[in-house]
């Protein structure tokens, strides 16, 4: 998931818990999607989120499909309605 490329890039970078650098991930298109909850057969997803995208990312210059969870469809659809009209990415920044 998500959460292991982002603690793959930190641990990459040696980043110590003294040490807190911002990581941007760049989201260039939505892959497939949207999947509803139901549709999905993962039992770790937690119960507050109920729509998921895969998206082409970018981290530290590469590109991979990730999942994204969203809490409700409509929220997944503000990604997918930005990708149906424009080519800049969208960017995420983790703390």
């Amino acid at each position: 998931m998500l959460k292991d490329l982002v603690k793959k890039w930190f641990e990459k970078r040696k980043v110590t818990d003294d040490y807190v650098e911002t990581l941007t991930i760049k989201v260039w298109n939505v892959v497939s999607g949207p999947y509803l909850r139901e549709e999905v057969d993962d039992p770790n997803v937690p119960e507050e989120l109920g729509c998921m995208l895969v998206c082409l990312i970018e981290v530290d210059g590469e590109l991979t499909n990730k999942e994204y969870w969203f809490s409700t469809l409509k929220d997944a659809n503000i990604w997918v309605d930005h990708f149906k009209t424009k080519i800049t990415p969208l960017e995420v920044k983790y703390e």
